[in-house]
Order: C-alpha cells, then structure tokens, then sequence
C-alpha cells in the first residue's frame, strides 16, 4: 500500500467527515425549519412579511449541501486519484474554511446589531400585543422559544401602554418560567 495509500486512505476519510458534517447540518437545519421552529417562523411572518427568522437557516441548509458535495468530490477524487478534483477539492475547502472564518468575525462585530434588532422587533410587537396577527405572534414565540418578554422578562410587559393586557400576558409569562 505504501505511503501514497496511506495519504489516499486520509483524504478518503477526511472527506466523508465532510460529507457527515454536511449531512448533518442539513439534517438538523431541515428538522429546524420545517418542525421545530415552524411555528415561531409562520407567527413572525403573518406580522413581518421578510423572512428574516428563516434566512439564517436557509444558509446553513446551502452550506450543508455545498458540504456533502464537497465531500463527494474529495471521495471521488481521491478513489480515482483525479489532480483535477483534487486541486479543486482543495482549493474549495480553503474557501470554505476562509468563509467560516469571516462568517465568525462578522457576528461577532455585529453581535450588538444583531440582538438589538431582534429586541428592537420584539418590542414593537409587544407594544402592537392587541391587534390578532401581533398577539398570536408573541404568544407562540413565547411558547415555541419558552421565554418572557423581549430582554427583561415579565418586567418587559410593564412598559407595554396596553396595561389591559399585562394580567394576562404575564400570567403566561409566569406559567411558561415555572
């Protein structure tokens, strides 16, 4: 078998490690998108018809399926000992890799922009509680996420003007923190 065997072996192995962490991230992103957040995703857009709570798993879904098939060529390339695939499977793991990394730095940077923007829709639709398509969607975020309120908890709901609501709201709040 020899040293070249050796490294074809590694390659072979190191792809399908691609190919599993492919298959995976698309598994658990699917099971995301389609079952476990599928509620909070379907009350978030009868109030804001953007899709921004499913974007995030859209793009995990694409990079999972970029995976798998990057892994394939790494498979493919090192059983058939192709230069070709090979140089082009190593090229697009750099790329990927280089991608992961700014990926990070970028929410990272942002990280602030990124809460506060989730907060700051929380609180308008908080501050909206009375109108249906506004208060079924805090409520089955609530329900789905098992939280309170958009950053203080109940204390949130205090600062809503529909105080005719507070009993209620944090009685739910109250219910899903016990």
């Amino acid at each position: 078998m020899g040293c070249f065997g050796c490294l074809k072996v590694v390659l072979i192995i190191f792809a399908v490690c691609y190919i599993l962490v492919g298959l995976g991230l698309l598994g658990v992103s699917l099971w995301l998108r389609f079952d476990y957040l599928k509620e909070a995703a379907d009350a978030m857009h009868r109030v804001e018809p953007t899709d921004y709570m499913n974007i995030g798993l859209y793009i995990a879904m694409g990079i999972g399926g970029f995976l798998v098939l990057l892994g394939i060529m790494g498979c493919v390339g090192a059983m058939r000992i192709s230069l070709c695939l090979l140089g082009n499977f190593a090229v697009l793991v750099v790329a990927a890799i280089g991608g992961l990394i700014a990926v990070c730095v970028l929410a990272y940077l942002y990280q602030d922009q990124i809460v506060n923007g989730i907060i700051g829709l929380l609180n308008t639709m908080m501050l909206r509680y009375g109108e249906i398509p506004y208060q079924a969607s805090v409520d089955a975020l609530q329900r789905v996420f098992k939280c309170c309120g958009s950053n203080n908890g109940p204390l949130d709901w205090s600062t809503v003007a529909h105080v005719r609501y507070f009993f209620a709201v944090a009685k739910y709040c109250y219910y899903l923190l016990a």
